[in-house]
């Protein structure tokens, strides 16, 4: 009787351990489950963005995209090195907070924020990698152009608008070197996806490569 219930109970969690595999949700192990409030200091403290996956585990949807986007192994591995992760699963109580706070109407749904929480951008979603992946590339950049300008605005007491021209304008001098033929929107739109506290710098970024052009 004994050995027919410890071979019952190896094949439930057996069971459960192949439709976690199936559906992905193993994959979410890298992410903090909680508040927002319990990651701001370490993403203060590492200057890192904060990357908000909101889903629900009873979604179709959310299964498919964490299955084929999120689960591989080396997006994962890359969004763990570069963000502070945080899993928001609807059907919690943090979860639904998170939710309620950045107005979520869709699932699942990717809300990345910088280090201080002054930057925010919504994930377009697809399942397609390369795609998905631009967008956090693009976003990392936006953090680090964020603690840039902070940082010559607390070191050289200059306002945080000339501190965004000063940065605008060293990038646009390297990406026209590379680009000399792009759209200056264009070019100042992927540094910055026009994010609003960013928009200082996105409009002398534009001025700069248009000065460069005119020679």
């Amino acid at each position: 009787m004994k050995n027919r219930v410890r071979i019952a109970w190896c094949i439930s969690v057996l069971t459960i351990c192949s439709i976690t595999k199936l559906f992905g949700y193993h994959s979410l192990q890298f992410m903090v489950r909680g508040s927002l409030s319990s990651v701001v200091a370490d993403a203060k403290k590492e200057q890192k963005p904060i990357m908000l996956y909101i889903h629900a585990n009873n979604c179709s949807s959310s299964r498919t995209f964490t299955r084929q986007i999120i689960a591989n192994a080396e997006f994962a591995k890359w969004v763990a090195k570069n963000f502070i992760c945080v899993e928001a699963d609807i059907t919690t109580l943090d979860g639904n907070n998170i939710a309620k706070k950045f107005k979520t109407t869709s699932l699942p749904s990717i809300i990345m924020l910088s280090y201080d929480q002054q930057l925010e951008y919504k994930v377009e979603l697809k399942l397609d990698s390369v795609f998905v992946y631009s967008q956090f590339r693009s976003f990392i950049t936006a953090n680090n152009l964020k603690i840039q300008i902070e940082i010559l605005h607390s070191t050289n007491g200059i306002s945080y608008k000339e501190a965004s021209k000063a940065i605008a304008k060293s990038y646009a001098k390297r990406d026209y070197k590379k680009y000399a033929h792009a759209s200056a929107e264009l070019m100042a739109h992927e540094l910055t996806f026009n994010i609003g506290r960013l928009g200082w710098l996105n409009k002398a970024y534009v001025v700069e490569y248009k000065k460069l052009e005119r020679g």
